[in-house]
């Protein structure tokens, strides 16, 4: 639960851009969007990569990352949560602990995850979260082909979402 009030808190906290009163989005292809906003209260900027508003088409899965730094000028973090947000009529990730991560194809990386879930009005939504090294996310951003295992779903994360996973990485200024 707390991963994803992390990933909520980046929206539902008081919002004013990096260094003006207007919020920083952008909206991307493939429905996600990038925001960052900054959290006067606890004096720190919130980085969020998400899928589209609404109620969640049934079978569809889609990237998710969340993570911050102090004060408002851009720098890198240690690390990020970067996972899988599922929903349609049945849970997918019962008993996951793994987030395997591919890029071009190669093993790059083997994530300890942890699973959270919401009943929906009609659907089930399920995410599967792992902490990653900002630099190792950031190498992965990179690849030409990412794709994502998780007990025995494979995702082969699409060109517009490795766009919107570049787009999350360079919202940290590096």
């Amino acid at each position: 639960m707390l991963a994803i009030a992390l990933l909520v808190s980046c929206t539902t906290s008081k919002t004013a851009s990096r260094e003006d009163d207007r919020p920083a989005e952008k909206a991307l292809p493939a429905h996600s969007v990038v925001r960052v906003s900054y959290d006067a209260e606890r004096r720190m900027t919130l980085v969020r990569l998400h899928p589209d508003k609404g109620a969640p088409a049934a079978d569809r899965t889609q990237i998710v990352a969340g993570g911050a730094y102090p004060g408002k000028l851009p720098r890198a973090p240690s690390t990020v949560m970067f996972g899988v947000r599922s929903s349609g009529k049945t849970w997918r990730h019962e008993g996951c602990a793994t987030l395997d991560l591919l890029a071009d194809d190669a093993p790059a990386v083997s994530l300890p995850a942890t699973r959270e879930r919401q009943i929906g009005s009609g659907y089930l939504t399920e995410y599967l979260l792992a902490m990653i090294p900002y630099s190792q996310l950031r190498q992965l951003a990179g690849a030409s082909l990412l794709r994502i295992k998780a007990c025995g779903l494979q995702i082969r994360v699409s060109d517009a979402d490795r766009r919107a996973l570049r787009a999350f990485v360079e919202a940290f200024g590096s």
